[in-house]
């Protein structure tokens, strides 16, 4: 399912549960994004039989003349981990962000999802360390 997130959609309650602390998460982020870069939010999701939001993936489409167009999962964020209940949800999240990136035949597709047990099973993928994360307690 492709959308544009909202403060009140469905899906909050997942990230509340899932990012509380990630600041990349927060509707705000998206909302300012969009309006200092025009950056729309695609929000990719999966639901389980019950329709309950079971993963959550934010992209945008991005295009520099250094590196072409492409897919991000967040521009101007250093990591926006994939939100899934379990591992076929991540799965599946991640066959939506790739099946987008051929769609719209972007030049790549960058998730900056962090170390991510998933993301290294996968095998069309290659991980590059661009960014680095320090946490103070």
């Amino acid at each position: 399912m492709i959308a544009t997130p909202r403060i009140d959609n469905p899906w909050s309650s997942l990230i509340e549960e899932q990012a509380k602390e990630i600041f990349y998460y927060d509707p705000r982020w998206f909302e300012l994004i969009n309006k200092l870069y025009g950056y729309r939010i695609i929000a990719l999701t999966t639901t389980n039989s019950e329709g309950y939001i079971t993963g959550f993936l934010p992209l945008c489409f991005v295009s520099s003349l250094l590196t072409g167009r492409r897919l991000v999962s967040l521009p101007f964020s250093d990591q926006c981990p994939l939100l899934a209940t379990d591992e076929a949800t991540a799965n599946e999240l991640i066959d939506q962000a790739i099946l987008l990136a051929k769609q719209h035949h972007v030049k790549y597709l960058e998730l900056r999802a962090g170390s991510f047990d998933v993301l290294t099973k996968r095998t069309e993928f290659t991980e590059n360390n661009l960014y680095v994360n320090w946490i103070v307690p």
